[in-house]
This record gives structure tokens, sequence and C-alpha cells, in this order.
């Protein structure tokens, strides 16, 4: 009997049923919105607690370039980053155990889903490259709040 494997289009990784689609674009939200799905994210089933701290530290030092250069006016420089930021959250999603892959799945999506649509609707940018970085500082602040993985 063959066993046939589910590729998704999407993120390019292998997925099964309970792989499906469920993070949110961040510029539906307005800031406190964020601020409390940043801490669910954390502390519902203790998702990205069990996330080292260096690994969310990483995807967020790209964020804060991100941010820089958005503030220095480096937008065609900022749209290739952000491009990148999306290898860069699959390198990461790759490198974890099966474990630590279902707990980071809801936030590699909703940076996903977040990034598609900034480059889909490139006038957004700014915009959506602030929330990028308020979600992603919250992230940290609520990993350490809680007691996360260092």
């Amino acid at each position: 009997m063959k066993v046939e494997k589910h590729i998704s289009s999407t993120h390019g990784h292998e997925g099964d049923a309970q792989a499906s689609e469920v993070g949110q674009n961040l510029l539906e939200k307005d800031y406190l919105a964020i601020g409390e799905y940043a801490e669910k994210l954390v502390t519902e089933k203790d998702f990205l607690k069990k996330i080292s701290m260096s690994k969310i530290r990483s995807l967020h030092g790209e964020i804060v370039r991100l941010r820089d250069m958005v503030m220095k006016n480096k937008l065609d420089e900022c749209k290739k980053r952000l491009v990148h930021l999306k290898f860069f959250l699959a390198y990461t999603y790759g490198r974890l155990d099966s474990d630590e892959r279902e707990a980071f799945r809801e936030y590699k999506q909703t940076l996903d889903k977040t990034i598609d649509y900034i480059l889909r609707n490139i006038e957004n940018l700014e915009s959506g490259i602030e929330k990028l970085h308020m979600f992603s500082e919250a992230v940290i602040a609520y990993h350490k709040y809680h007691g996360g993985r260092e």
C-alpha cells in the first residue's frame, strides 16, 4: 500500500489534516489585538513557550532590520528583505523537531500571511512592517513574562 504525503503549496512542507492554515493577517488587527494575539500564541497550549528565545530573537532581528529600512526610506531593499524573511521562516521551521513545529506553526503562518499581504499590497509596506515589528516585540515580551524556553 502506497502512502501519499500532502505538500502544502503555500509553505512547501509536508502536512497532514492538522497542518491546516490557521495563521492570521496582522494588518487586519489593531495594535491592542496584535498584543493579545501574541500573548495567546505564547500561552495557549504553551505553544511558543516551547521555542527557544534565541530562535524567536533571531526572527525578531530580521524584522527590526526591515523596520530600520522603512525608517531610512529604503523601500526597495525592504521589499527584498521581506521576501528573505519568508525563506528564513521556512529554514527556521525546517530545523525544528516535530513537537516544536506544531508549536511554531501558527506563528509561522501568521508571519507568512502578513508578508504575502504586504507584498501583494505594497502601499501597506510601512504600516505592515510596523505591525510585524509590534507583534514580534509582543511575542518576545510575553515569552519572557510567561517563562518561555531560554
